[in-house]
């Protein structure tokens, strides 16, 4: 047999083998599930605010502020000014400074504590 004739029929074997897997694989899959988010509606209201906060969490605050003005959104100030020092305090971290983190950290100790949180005892290694 030719070395192509070998690689075809090796090829459609194994192109059987797996047809028939994934065969099996539907089969074992209850029709009834697969439209399981079809009722779901989703709020863009609420879809909106994840959004926002996704950019605010990645401190994207251009596109936060956009979105506030664009989308008339109802963010809480309180909220854009805790990612914005969180991303200060990573900023200074980064730069070798732990003393906002040390800061932040002691000023917010019950907290941590209620958290059962080493925070405090691994900044100052």
């Amino acid at each position: 047999m030719k070395p192509l004739a070998k690689i075809l029929k090796s090829h459609k074997e194994y192109f059987a083998y797996i047809s028939k897997a994934g065969k099996d694989i539907d089969k074992s899959f209850s029709k009834e599930h697969n439209n399981i988010f079809d009722s779901v509606r989703l709020n863009p209201h609420h879809m909106n605010h994840a959004i926002d906060e996704h950019y605010l969490r990645d401190g994207r605050f251009e596109i936060h502020e956009a979105m506030i003005d664009e989308l008339k959104l109802d963010c809480h100030p309180e909220i854009e000014i805790n990612f914005r020092k969180m991303h200060d305090i990573l900023k200074e971290t980064k730069d070798g400074n732990l003393d906002p983190a040390i800061e932040w950290a002691t000023s917010h100790k019950e907290g941590l504590e209620e958290l059962d949180s080493d925070l405090i005892f691994l900044l100052y290694q």
